[in-house]
């Protein structure tokens, strides 16, 4: 009987003991790693923000290789997902719900069998030598068992944090380098423009493909109407929301008005003045401009019409390397 009275006071001790000392530890698990990438920051934080090339790096997929992934990329990268369910990972999903072009990436993350939550964040900063990059990690935890398993989990998660960024760091090394950039924005005038046009509605995940098709029966428009292009092709975007749905304009300017055909019409495009840029790059980049071009048209309080060109300047069909194409975007002033 003394045994299990001294048992049970033991007990009760050791309860009280982490009760007590549990008070004192943090109510959240805040690890992050840094490391030193010799390579463009944009190059880095594109390797990043695109989970698609998540499987390539993430340290996680190595402990639980058979375990599935599912990624959905959206254009602007916010809202973008990726989930994963495995036998030893478990599951959960990650949604980027903030991005500053080369400087920030914000996640939130999900762990679906343990029902918890947290934030993921990377930092990048141009360096000397590349650039340097902050992966960091931060969820809260529950008292006093969880202040507890916190303390214990940091040092696993330090050494996975520096598994990942070592990984992402080969991947920068060896996967080719895209390059981009844009010009200083500039206001000026669009001169006014005879053009054929397709008028499509679409979302952002299948434009690749209605420009390819819309392009192609344009060129053939071209050639039966004996008409000779007087600029380059180009989008005009109408509208556009949040969920990626668009209404977009696909032309070719013409040196006169030209005939209407089947899909085909004319416009007559009047003078507008706009804010301008041009992007040097892959059009998978161009969000990043557009981004840029967003903060300078409220930072500057420019009045809009919430409408965009895209001129295409360089021929891709001629041009191979994404690095070296042209693409001049024009905001509308009102």
């Amino acid at each position: 009987m003394k045994f299990l009275r001294g048992l049970l006071f033991t007990v009760i001790g050791v309860i009280i003991l982490i009760l007590i000392v549990a008070i004192f530890l943090p109510a959240e698990v805040n690890v992050s790693r840094k490391i030193m990438i010799s390579q463009p920051v944009q190059h880095v934080y594109g390797m990043a923000v695109d989970f698609n090339h998540r499987t390539k790096w993430d340290p996680w997929l190595k402990m639980d290789p058979d375990a599935e992934t599912n990624i959905v990329t959206v254009d602007g990268f916010i809202g973008s997902k990726y989930s994963w369910k495995g036998n030893e990972i478990g599951s959960g999903e990650m949604i980027i719900e903030e991005v500053k072009p080369n400087k920030y990436i914000k996640s939130s993350i999900k762990f679906m069998d343990q029902d918890s939550e947290g934030v993921v964040e990377w930092m990048f900063r141009e360096a000397d030598k590349g650039a340097e990059v902050e992966w960091k990690f931060t969820s809260p935890v529950s008292y006093p068992i969880g202040r507890i398993l916190g303390v214990m989990m940091k040092s696993v998660l330090k050494s996975q944090l520096d598994e990942g960024l070592k990984g992402i760091k080969e991947l920068c090394d060896n996967e080719p380098i895209v390059i981009y950039k844009s010009d200083p924005p500039t206001m000026g005038d669009l001169p006014e423009m005879y053009a054929l046009v397709l008028v499509r509605k679409c979302n952002m995940k299948d434009i690749k493909k209605i420009m390819e098709e819309g392009y192609s029966q344009l060129g053939a428009e071209l050639s039966t109407q004996g008409l000779e292009p007087v600029g380059p092709f180009f989008s005009y975007y109408v509208s556009y929301n949040e969920k990626g749905d668009v209404e977009l304009e696909i032309g070719v300017p013409i040196p006169e008005r030209g005939k209407a055909s089947g899909e085909l019409v004319t416009r007559e495009y009047p003078t507008q003045k706009v804010v301008m840029t041009l992007h040097y790059g892959p059009y998978n980049k161009l969000m990043q401009t557009y981004s840029m071009m967003q903060d300078y048209i409220k930072n500057n309080d420019i009045s809009t019409n919430n409408t965009a060109w895209e001129f295409y300047l360089t021929d891709p069909s001629i041009e191979k390397n994404p690095n070296n194409w042209i693409t001049k975007l024009a905001f509308p002033v009102e």
